[in-house]
């Protein structure tokens, strides 16, 4: 496969990736809901037991973390999608692709196949990288 189409698909699957796990990162908003219901004079009141209601706090803390951590790995993988088209960011790139490897299995594959792109002497040619930079 020709470097071109390697970064075309390398972008392409970047954009994916970062849709997939957007997306996926909104599903954490329903430990968020559940901090919140466990939280309320409602469930207090229904429940009749002396729940701590800073575990609910807690939940709405913990979910609203995660979220904010998985939404930021998709935006950073569509950014990254976007410099991969304009063959720029190469040094973003890889550092996203280090990240996504914490992301097992997608992710791992997904880091794998950037970081081998990306370090390919071919893939250096096509960044404009001279002798010296590498």
């Amino acid at each position: 496969m020709d470097v071109e189409r390697r970064l075309r698909l390398l972008s392409l699957l970047h954009y994916v990736y970062g849709v997939f796990i957007s997306l996926a990162g909104t599903a954490l908003l329903v430990v968020v809901l559940i901090g919140v219901f466990m939280h309320s004079d409602l469930m207090a009141d229904e429940a009749g037991s002396d729940m701590p209601r800073w575990l609910g706090a807690g939940m709405q803390v913990f979910g609203w973390a995660v979220f904010l951590l998985v939404e930021t790995v998709g935006v950073l993988n569509i950014i990254s999608g976007s410099l991969l088209s304009r063959r720029r960011g190469r040094t973003f790139s890889i550092a996203v692709a280090i990240l996504d490897c914490f992301n097992i299995p997608l992710g791992l594959l997904m880091g794998i196949f950037t970081l081998v792109t990306l370090f390919d002497r071919r893939t250096e040619d096509a960044y404009g990288l001279t002798a010296a930079a590498r």
